[in-house]
């Protein structure tokens, strides 16, 4: 008699874990701090976390005492494509508006710097709670806003400004 009691209890308990447990969750920006007793030597990584391991791209602002630097980085294979160039072709899709952008492949074919207006235009859109989508040859990401402005802006204005 106490085990049925139990049973019926406990299984509608594990149904609701289970399915809150499977439903999808919202990337969120996250940011990591790297500090050092040189101050011009620490830095800040901004990226929203892959929310499974088919996650095809990462969105990362990378920030030191000299500069804000904006990489997407291809995380399951390189974007091999037959150009011998360092400078590659991507869209920047905010608002329905696609933007042509040149950004510097490095070695490896996996990371990529945006120069500074793309990066600009970026953190613009995000910073205004708009989503923004990277195509990146068969690549295509769509980054939230989600908690961009709290964690960007709080990290850059806190008492370890650099």
């Amino acid at each position: 008699m106490k085990f049925v009691c139990f049973r019926k209890r406990t299984l509608p308990v594990l149904f609701l874990i289970f399915l809150s447990s499977c439903s999808p969750r919202c990337p969120e920006w996250r940011c990591e701090t790297i500090s050092s007793p040189c101050p011009q030597f620490n830095s800040s990584r901004f990226f929203v976390a892959p929310r499974d391991l088919c996650c095809q791209m990462e969105l990362e602002f990378v920030r030191d005492c000299n500069d804000t630097r904006l990489y997407v980085n291809v995380l399951l294979v390189e974007v091999c494509e037959d150009q011998d160039s360092d400078q590659y072709p991507l869209t920047l899709t905010i608002d329905d508006t696609d933007n042509a952008v040149i950004a510097t492949r490095f070695q490896g074919g996996q990371r990529f710097l945006l120069p500074s207006s793309a990066r600009d235009q970026i953190i613009d859109a995000l910073k205004c709670g708009k989503s923004v989508t990277v195509t990146l040859s068969r690549y295509k990401q769509t980054f939230p806003a989600t908690n961009f402005s709290n964690v960007f802006y709080t990290k850059r204005d806190s008492k370890n400004k650099f």
